[in-house]
């Protein structure tokens, strides 16, 4: 139990830590169901343990397409790896790496999101994995992001 309580701890300061980052936030939607403004937030309150993995979108949907989202992925790795900060693409059956990737929602209609599973960041890694989204977020949305889109 203490490995999932340090789990949630971390995707719990991921998502508050970037939905409050000036530059994630006017770009990102942020959902994770420990936050208080989640629509799960009164049934997450009930649980002993709601995950490690946090949904993220972009703000203008048009970017949240499979190349859109592959490209970004590739840039906030990049920016992660500058930073001295661990992060992967794709799924994976273990605990401690934080992981990126796209997943293609389930539901008919619905566009594809991005998704973060957390790890065991801990506090200063964490703070390194907002910079890198931050860093990736300027690169691709604001500057030259149409050019990583195959």
């Amino acid at each position: 139990m203490r490995h999932l309580a340090e789990i949630e701890r971390s995707a719990t300061n991921m998502a508050m830590l970037l939905a409050s980052h000036e530059v994630v936030a006017s770009r990102l939607q942020v959902f994770y169901p420990r936050q208080h403004d989640h629509v799960d937030a009164a049934a997450a309150s009930t649980l002993g343990f709601v995950g490690g993995c946090l949904c993220l979108k972009f703000r203008d949907d048009g970017l949240n397409t499979q190349d859109s989202l592959n490209a970004f992925i590739s840039l906030t790795i990049e920016h992660a790896r500058r930073l001295d900060c661990i992060l992967v693409k794709g799924v994976s059956f273990g605990f401690s790496i934080p992981r990126l990737s796209a997943a293609s929602s389930m539901a008919e209609g619905q566009r594809p999101f991005l998704r973060l599973y957390a790890g065991l960041l801990n506090d200063a890694d964490a703070r390194k994995l907002g910079a890198a989204f931050s860093r990736a977020i300027q690169h691709f949305v604001l500057g030259r992001g149409a050019e990583h889109v195959a």
